[in-house]
């Protein structure tokens, strides 16, 4: 992220009173039912208020009023945007970076740790002179910004031609683009953005939802591990919040035999990223292999599908087996009452259990860390990662992740395993602490300290341009160029993958010439720079029905650029069925566009001739790349542009759509409207 961009991160007063969902998903939370100014918001609206409620992001002003079309202020805007980021926050702060943030300040107050979660994760540096303005406003722009940013499509933003549209500052257009098209927010009643009006708590909220939901739904959403535990439990761990109300028992099945949701109760634990199976009596697991448990029908917070992957099994631990009724026969020839047996195993003793973390062989980023294991018998890992200048925590400390920044457990494969830690911060030390259990014994704590990598500085995205940037269908095989601005970087790095739309490398792949999996990309190399532009050809083995994703870094001594990305669409086929546009019907405000095309469901992508004036069309790709998203209307099959216009604009124009024959996005060649100076319709 470019730090001296505007950042205008802020968030929400909320404080949701924790609850447990018990039995059928039923919670003591509040929903927008309690709340009087939500009474009027269509069904579609309410659940999204209540999902934002349910996941502890917010709440109301009042216990009957949420605050709707209240203005929300920057404290209240950084409460949320640590919150949906999912950063670390340590609630115990009482001290803040900006001298205008204090923990006795009784409106604002309680956005402190907010505050500096966002400044320890480099997304906010204040306004400058070392203030946050906390109790400052927040405008639409500003908030389009941070939901683009939060999204990770900052690069993005930034290359985009942005929105035409006079309410929205030169530097926010880009943003805007970006917010709109992925349906973050919308415009006004009017046609434009408001780009500089206040933003309410309602636009905030709505805005949230959509990223959160976004956000969630690239990351993996499963059941990441079950435990057989004391008391006839059975703990199903997952990797997000889920909604109480999906839980339905008898879509879990054990060994292929479902549960039975007469017999058997849950609770959801508090962050509900635990479901709490209560067993009943006389439940029966063979303990002689693994149980395969299979969980379906689980929806997260925000809508989300909870799937497994099915050729992957949710890993099975038994820490205590389910207790077995005691089985009482009586003696035929002894008159010695009989004693009842269980199935429970008595402890026998065992060999010392010792544990060893590999420092030498571990791995560290700027945000995680990897560090192989090795136990001296088959066993459970606990650990726990601390910052430096902590006590060291006990056995328990670490199994329960008290003072921790990471914690959690792994099995041992056999004897090895591998403890990966996430979500850490840049530049800071720590300490990680790790025990082994085995055969009901316990290791010594083994402690390893180390530093994570410092952030790189990121220096501004590679642009491209329209001219040069094309992609050409050749008799053998396609051709793919780009043009791009190298802004001062001495060398280029780039990669060719094929097209996926939720993962992109980070600056270290495209360096290394790796995809976002880490393997080599189908094409990659580096480029020597003396200009301001430079031009790359790529040749050789594309094929012409596959869609092909251009990522670009460019580097100066330690600064790296982000990362730039540019998709070049299948060539074979092409849309031939568009070929025209109606005359645009021109308004200050909009443009409305009659495509002559049979289809329905379509994109449809745009630049105006005020935003590109080059001697020949841009193609097609540079106008899907960097180019606007009409709003398709499906009751007359017009497509409508927001923004301000004259009418003498001009227009170019591509159609992208789902082709079902291929199984894949295709797309049209360009369609130019140029309209006639009213001086030539004069002369005719």
């Amino acid at each position: 992220m470019n730090k001296k961009l505007f950042i205008w991160f802020t968030a929400l007063t909320v404080g949701l009173t924790s609850a447990v969902s018990i039995g059928g998903g039923v919670s003591e939370a509040k929903t927008s039912a309690d709340f009087s100014d939500l009474q009027d918001l269509d069904a579609a609206t309410k659940a999204k208020f209540d999902s934002l409620i349910q996941a502890g992001i917010f709440n109301g002003v009042s216990d009957n009023n949420f605050g709707l079309n209240q203005e929300m202020n920057r404290a209240q805007f950084a409460k949320v945007a640590a919150l949906i980021s999912n950063l670390n926050v340590n609630q115990d702060l009482k001290t803040s970076s900006f001298s205008d943030v204090s923990a006795t300040d009784a409106a604002n107050g309680y956005a402190l740790p907010y505050i500096e979660a966002l400044k320890q994760a480099g997304i906010t540096n204040g306004v400058g002179s070392g203030e946050f303005n906390p109790s400052g406003t927040v405008t639409k722009e500003q908030l389009a910004t941070f939901l683009v940013r939060v999204l990770g499509q900052d690069a993005r933003a930034q290359s985009a031609p942005g929105v035409s549209d006079g309410t929205v500052s030169d530097w926010a257009r880009g943003y805007v683009q970006v917010a709109l098209g992925q349906g973050l927010l919308s415009n006004s009643s009017d046609g434009t953005f408001g780009g500089q009006e206040e933003a309410s708590r309602k636009l905030l909220a709505t805005g949230s939802f959509e990223t959160a939901k976004t956000i969630e739904a690239i990351r993996p959403l499963e059941v990441s591990g079950a435990d057989f535990t004391a008391g006839n439990k059975l703990e199903l761990t997952l990797t997000v919040g889920i909604d109480g109300s999906s839980v339905d028992l008898s879509k879990i099945t054990i060994n292929g035999v479902p549960l039975d949701p007469k017999l058997d109760s849950y609770v959801l634990s508090e962050d509900k990223k635990t479901i709490i199976i209560k067993l009943h009596q006389g439940f029966k697991l063979d303990t002689s292999k693994t149980p395969v448990i299979v969980v379906k029908g689980l929806k997260t917070l925000f809508g989300n599908e909870v799937k497994n992957e099915e050729s992957t099994l949710i890993s099975v631990k038994i820490t205590e087996p389910p207790a077995t009724p005691p089985v009482v026969t009586p003696s035929p020839s002894t008159s010695t009452p009989f004693t009842p047996s269980t199935s429970t195993p008595i402890p026998t003793p065992g060999p010392d259990v010792t544990l060893a973390i590999n420092a030498a062989n571990g791995t560290i980023t700027q945000t995680t860390a990897s560090y192989p294991v090795t136990g001296s018998v088959t066993g459970v890992v606990y650990y726990s990662v601390l910052p430096s200048g902590l006590a060291a925590p006990s056995l328990d400390g670490i199994k329960l992740g008290t003072n921790a920044v990471v914690h959690g457990s792994v099995e041992l494969d056999g004897t090895k395993g591998n403890l990966e830690l996430y979500g850490l911060s840049a530049g800071t030390s720590y300490v990680l602490y790790a025990y082994e259990f085995a055969n009901n014994k316990t290791s010594t704590i083994s402690n390893v300290p180390f530093q994570t990598l410092v952030e790189q500085q990121i220096g501004p995205v590679i642009t491209f341009n329209a001219l040069g940037t094309n992609r050409s269908r050749g008799d053998v095989s396609d051709s793919i160029n780009a043009s791009v601005n190298a802004d001062g970087y001495d060398k280029l790095y780039y990669v060719l993958t094929e097209f996926s739309p939720s993962d992109s490398p980070s600056a270290d792949q495209v360096k290394s010439g790796q995809d976002a999996t880490g393997v080599p990309a189908l094409q990659y190399g580096t480029i020597d720079t003396d200009s301001r532009e430079s031009n790359i050809g790529i040749s050789g083995d594309l094929l012409s029905n596959m869609t092909y994703r251009f990522y670009i870094v460019g580097s100066k001594e330690n600064l790296n650029s982000q990362v730039a990305e540019f998709t070049f669409y299948r060539t074979d086929p092409i849309i031939e069925s568009f070929m025209s546009i109606s005359m645009p019907i021109v308004t200050p405000n909009s443009i409305t566009v009659s495509p002559e095309y049979s289809g329905s469901n379509y994109h449809f992508y745009y630049l105006t001739t005020d935003q590109f004036a080059g001697m020949n069309p841009p193609s097609a790709d540079y106008i899907i790349n960097q180019g606007g998203l009409g709003e398709y209307n499906s009751i007359d099959s017009t497509v409508s542009i927001q923004g301000s216009f004259t009418t003498s604009i001009g227009l170019y124009t591509v159609i992208v759509e789902y082709d079902q024959t291929v199984g894949d996005y295709i797309r049209s060649n360009v369609v130019t409207y140029i309209p006639v100076p009213s001086s030539e319709l004069d002369r005719r």
